[in-house]
Parts: structure tokens; C-alpha cells; sequence
């Protein structure tokens, strides 16, 4: 079961998304079609 606010087209805002865990969850995100 997936949370609603992963949805595809959600926004999701990450601060420090340049290396370590940031980059992580923007990756994943993205690859869940989050904008």
C-alpha cells in the first residue's frame, strides 16, 4: 500500500538534494513520477 502523498504528479520539495540521503529520496521520487 502506498501513501497518497506519493502519487504520480505530487510535488515533492527536498532541501540538500545535491549528495548523501537528499539525493536518495529525490531519486526515488522522481522514479515514483513525482514532480
Amino acid at each position: 500500500m502506498s501513501h497518497p502523498a506519493l502519487a504520480p504528479n505530487a510535488v515533492a520539495v527536498i532541501t540538500g538534494g545535491a549528495s548523501g540521503i537528499g539525493l536518495a529520496a529525490a531519486s526515488h521520487f522522481a522514479k515514483l513520477g513525482l514532480k
